[in-house]
């Protein structure tokens, strides 16, 4: 079994009953962590403008915006609240993985959840195993030098947004497969945001955030993806950590 697949099958086949409740416990004060940042950050520089282009845009009204009010496409309102999450940067921090990994994958799980209108268990078994993909990712990631210029919440946050929304679809495996691997395509970030104290680092992980929306529901029109996004030749180690893929058999 290839790296992807095994993700993929991380994400959408474990059941409700197989997580402990202690797991469940930790996602609810992630979620609660994650909101209060985002309200603290609702009004802060830079984000009103994103919340004008992004109203501006219109469109279909899928999702809520947070704080605001109203609703807007899905990729939209989750691109407008993974902003004000990050905003201050204090939200989460996985060490480990190096990763923001809630600013990309609460607002993705919370707007597919209002598309589809999910139960709070399907929306916390999401936010669970989406954070639990890009974690794995990130460790790996970060142990094998991801850190040479890239930024992880943009590179791999979005990953475990995706296998979030994917959940959240009611995928397959293959589609699930074929959603890592169109979120692939669009994988990027770095740190020179950061470096120059610009705002667009407020931004960086909400850029995961809409590419993994995008994704996910191209891939449920039937459009495939990298199916070795992980392993393969030019595929993510190789490319961003410049190393062989972990062996899932270990």
């Amino acid at each position: 079994m290839n790296v992807t697949r095994a993700l993929a099958e991380l994400a959408v086949q474990p059941s409700y009953e197989d997580i402990a409740l202690s797991v469940w416990q930790a996602t609810k004060r992630m979620i609660l962590d994650t909101l209060a940042t985002a309200v603290a950050g609702w009004r802060e520089e830079g984000i009103p403008p994103v919340v004008e282009q992004m109203r501006d845009w219109g469109g279909r009204e899928e999702a809520t915006l947070w704080t605001y009010g109203g609703a807007m496409p899905a990729p939209n309102a989750a691109f407008a609240n993974s902003c004000m999450t990050h905003a201050l940067d204090f939200d989460d921090k996985y060490y480990e993985g190096g990763l923001h990994i809630m600013s990309s994958v609460l607002p993705v799980s919370l707007a597919v959840a209002e598309m589809e209108h999910a139960s709070g268990e399907e929306v916390l078994s999401a936010v669970t195993l989406g954070v639990e993909v890009g974690g794995r990712i990130g460790v790996l990631a970060l142990q094998q030098g991801l850190t040479r210029g890239f930024l992880p919440a943009s590179v791999v946050g979005g990953f475990g947004a995706t296998a979030s929304a994917c959940r959240l679809l009611g995928f397959d495996v293959d589609q699930t497969v074929n959603a890592l691997g169109i979120y692939y395509a669009q994988t990027s970030g770095n740190r020179q945001a950061l470096l120059d104290h610009t705002l667009t680092k407020r931004m960086q992980p909400a850029y995961s955030a809409r590419s993994a929306l995008w994704s996910a529901c191209l891939a449920k029109r039937g459009v495939t993806g990298a199916h070795n996004a992980m392993e393969g030749n030019a595929g993510f180690f190789r490319v961003y950590a410049r190393s062989e893929p972990p062996d899932v058999t270990e």
